[in-house]
């Protein structure tokens, strides 16, 4: 089953305002291999989300019938929330909802950004912050895995901590997509022709 089909029965993030986005919940770091965020906390609402997820994905395969090596990425112990010093000066998107403190945010380290030679891992100042680092550099051994603080940037950049500001050159040409452009490759599950891109598929790799 190709993910790209499986990708709308999955959870994401608990709070998460872009309708739950896959790319903030799991990731693949390599052939039918992936991260899955995850809490051991069974009373925090992303345990039972989480959950869900694992089940089904460790039901399903990919598009050559692999079955998934799947690795729990921790979500940030503490949770991120909104706080009054957020709030002074704040630019509203057109349909945004007014923010408010206390307000859970959708921190996740899965939307960590692949590039040639590094793999950037957005950091909470939280005690998983290195255990996260653990895991990816485990998962990406031919890679510098870095973190980058990205509390800000979770708060103002809609909850993606550092896929969209990364990926502003979405739609230009690449000759190592034979051709296609970037949001093609993110649909189309482009992951080995365009390594910039994550997509949660296995289409067309």
């Amino acid at each position: 089953m190709e993910l790209k089909k499986l990708s709308g029965c999955l959870y994401g993030i608990y709070q998460d305002e872009t309708n739950e986005h896959v790319d903030n919940v799991a990731a693949f770091v390599g052939p039918a291999e992936l991260v899955l965020a995850w809490t051991d906390d069974q009373h925090d609402p992303q345990y039972a989300m989480s959950k869900a997820d694992l089940e089904l994905l460790e039901q399903e395969t990919d598009a050559k019938g692999r079955h998934f090596t799947i690795h729990k990425l921790p979500i940030p112990a503490v949770r991120q929330v909104v706080t009054e010093e957020d709030l002074p000066g704040y630019t509203y998107e057109e349909g945004e909802e007014e923010r408010y403190a206390g307000e859970r945010l959708a921190a996740s380290y899965v939307n960590f950004y692949i590039a040639n030679k590094s793999v950037l891992v957005p950091q909470f100042q939280d005690v998983n912050d290195q255990v996260a680092l653990d895991i990816l550099r485990q998962c990406f051994p031919d890679r510098e895995v870095v973190g980058i603080p990205a509390r800000d940037i979770l708060f103002r950049w809609w909850k993606y901590p550092l896929y969209y500001p990364t990926n502003s050159r979405i739609g230009e040409k690449d000759e190592k997509c034979n051709g296609c452009s970037s949001s093609d490759a993110m649909r189309q599950g482009c992951g080995n022709k365009y390594p910039n891109r994550r997509a949660f598929s296995t289409s067309g790799c």
